[in-house]
Formats: C-alpha cells, structure tokens, sequence
C-alpha cells in the first residue's frame, strides 16, 4: 500500500517535472530572440527590431541593452512616448550605440535602414 502510493507521488512529481521543463524551455527559446514591431512612428514606415541581428550577427549579449538602456518589461519603451527620434537622437535608447561617433550607424539620414516594415 505505502509503495502504490510512492508510485503515484512519483508519477505526479514527474508529470509536474516534464511541464516545468516545457515552460522553461519555451521561456528560453524567446530570450534573445524574436523581432519587435515598433507602429507607432508617426507616419513613417514601421520599425521591425531584429534580436537576431543585434544578439546573434553582431555578438551582443542581453546585459549590453538590458537593464541599463531598455528596461525587460513589454511596452516599457513606449510608456508616455518616451522612444521617439528626438530621445534616439539625445543618445537615449537605440541612441546609445546609434548616433554621432557611436558603435553602430546614425539614424541621421538613414531612416529606411529602421523604417522598413509596411504599415
């Protein structure tokens, strides 16, 4: 009796086990991953931030952006409008590598290299 009734915490725990394994491995597969579309640009075309570009191709890592230039919350850079090309070209947010004497190339006379994603 006292062995059947291992056997079925033993099954529960492994059911258990397997979904947190699921969950973790789904949870994974989205860090340092995916695009995000940015639509609210003011007319001009929508801009599509590629993880994979910026992680994978120019081998970042999360801590280079997060949490000191974008915070890990979605929508966090959308909150009272606060990413627009006025803060971008202050040196805030995507600013902080692009921009004058920056890392990566300024946004300055290059808006389709962002810009590119139809509305």
């Amino acid at each position: 009796m006292i062995l059947n009734r291992w056997y079925k915490i033993t099954a529960i725990f492994l059911v258990v086990f397997a979904f947190c394994l699921l969950q973790i491995g789904t949870g994974f597969a989205k860090i340092g991953g995916g695009d995000i579309l940015f639509s609210d640009t003011k007319g001009m075309k929508n801009v599509t931030f590629s993880h994979k570009i910026h992680v994978t191709d120019q081998e970042k890592k999360c801590p280079d952006c997060h949490v000191k230039i974008f915070k890990m919350k979605k929508g966090s850079t959308d909150k009272d409008n606060a990413l627009t090309m006025k803060s971008i070209n202050e040196g805030k947010f995507c600013g902080t590598c692009h921009g004058e004497k920056k890392i990566a190339f300024s946004p300055k006379g290059s808006c389709n290299k962002c810009h590119n994603t139809a509305k």
